[in-house]
C-alpha cells in the first residue's frame, strides 16, 4: 500500500484519527491526496450507522442575520467533521415539510431550524424520527429564550423603554405580510410590557405592504403614531423610504426602529436605531448544542446577545 500500512490502520486513520499516531496519520492523508482518494460516506454511514451530516431548514438566506447564522453553523459543524445540508423553503409549509422529508431520507443526525415558529409539521415529522433537532430563533425547541422573560422579550421591553424615555406614548407595530416568527412575536411583546408598565395600551400592528406607511403619512400629527417599530430592518428601511416620499421626515415627525442591524440599516439617510444580534456566533453556538446532542452529553445552554444601537432615526417625541 502506498502509505506503507495496513487497511485497518488506513480505517482507523479515516474514521477515528485519534487512534493513530500523528506521523501514521500524515503519511495516510499524504497517501489519501497523491491517489485524490475519498471516503465513500454513504458507504461509511452503513456500517457506522453515522452519516456525519447536518441539515439547516432556512426559509430564506436574504435575511443577513439568518445567512450569518447559518455562515457560523456551517463553519463550526465543518470544523468538527460534519457536512451540511441546506434547504430553502420560503416559508411555505409544504416546501418545509417535503425538504424535512428529504433531509431525512439522507439519513442526517440531525436538523437545525431557522427562524421558524412553533408547531412546525416539519419538525414533529423529524421528532418522530428521532432525528436530533435544535434551532435558532425557534421558541418550540427551546432555541434562544423568545417566551416571557427571555432574550427577545427582554429585547422588546428595553425597545420600548427607550421610547417611552423619548416620551413616545403612541407606537405602532409593522410586521410582514407572512406568519410571525418566535422573534417577532417576542419583540412586539416586551415592547408591549414596556408599555403596560406604563399604564399604555399595547402597541397597534400594521401589515408591510398594506398601504400601513401611506396611511401613517396621511394621518394628522396629533393622530398618528410616534414612532413606528418594525420587526426588521428591512421593513424599516423601506418605510422611511416611503414615509419620505410622502414628506414626512424621520425623526422629526416619526421615529422609526428596526431589528438586526444589518449594514444598510448603518448607511441608511437617517441611519437606523436597531437592535444588534451576534447571528454569526448564535449559528456557533448552535452547532455546539448540536455537537453536545450527538455526543449524549448535556446540551450547553446560552442566549443571544441583543444589543439597542441608538442611531439618528429617532428622537424626542413631538
Amino acid at each position: 500500500m502506498r502509505a506503507g500500512v495496513s487497511t485497518a490502520t488506513v480505517s482507523r486513520a479515516i474514521n477515528a484519527p485519534a487512534a493513530v499516531s500523528p506521523v501514521l496519520g500524515a503519511r495516510v492523508r499524504t497517501a489519501m491526496a497523491a491517489l485524490a482518494f475519498v471516503p465513500d460516506e454513504a458507504a461509511r454511514s452503513l456500517s457506522s450507522r453515522h452519516s456525519r451530516l447536518i441539515g439547516v431548514l432556512a426559509p430564506t438566506l436574504r435575511d443577513d442575520g439568518w445567512a450569518a447564522a447559518v455562515a457560523g453553523l456551517e463553519a463550526r459543524l465543518a470544523g468538527a467533521g460534519y457536512a451540511t445540508l441546506l434547504a430553502l423553503t420560503g416559508g411555505d409549509a409544504q416546501r418545509e415539510a417535503a425538504a424535512a422529508a428529504a433531509l431525512a431520507g439522507r439519513a442526517v443526525e440531525a436538523v437545525v431550524a431557522i427562524g421558524r415558529t412553533p408547531g412546525s409539521a416539519a419538525l414533529a415529522h423529524l421528532r418522530e424520527r428521532r432525528i436530533s433537532l435544535a434551532g435558532i430563533d425557534v421558541d418550540d425547541i427551546g432555541a434562544t429564550g423568545t417566551g416571557p422573560g427571555g432574550a427577545w422579550w427582554r429585547a422588546g421591553r428595553t425597545l420600548g423603554q427607550f421610547l417611552l424615555a423619548l416620551g413616545h406614548a403612541r407606537c405602532l407595530w409593522l410586521t410582514g405580510d407572512g406568519a410571525p416568527s418566535a422573534r417577532a412575536t417576542a419583540l412586539r411583546a416586551g415592547l408591549g410590557a414596556a408599555l403596560a408598565a406604563a399604564a399604555l395600551p399595547p402597541p397597534a400592528e400594521a401589515i408591510a405592504g398594506s398601504g400601513a406607511t401611506r396611511r401613517v403619512a396621511l394621518a394628522g400629527a396629533g393622530r398618528r403614531p410616534t414612532a413606528l417599530v418594525c420587526a426588521d430592518d428591512s421593513l424599516a428601511l423601506t418605510a422611511m423610504c416611503q414615509l419620505a416620499a410622502d414628506g414626512v421626515s424621520v425623526p422629526r415627525d416619526l421615529s422609526v426602529t428596526g431589528c438586526g442591524d444589518t449594514p444598510a440599516a448603518r448607511h441608511a439617510v437617517p441611519p437606523l436605531t436597531t437592535l444588534r444580534v451576534a447571528y454569526e456566533a448564535a449559528g456557533a453556538a448552535t452547532a455546539e448544542r448540536v455537537l453536545a446532542q450527538l455526543r449524549g452529553e448535556p446540551a450547553p445552554r446560552g442566549e443571544l446577545p441583543i444589543k439597542l444601537v441608538v442611531r439618528q432615526s429617532t428622537g424626542p417625541a413631538r
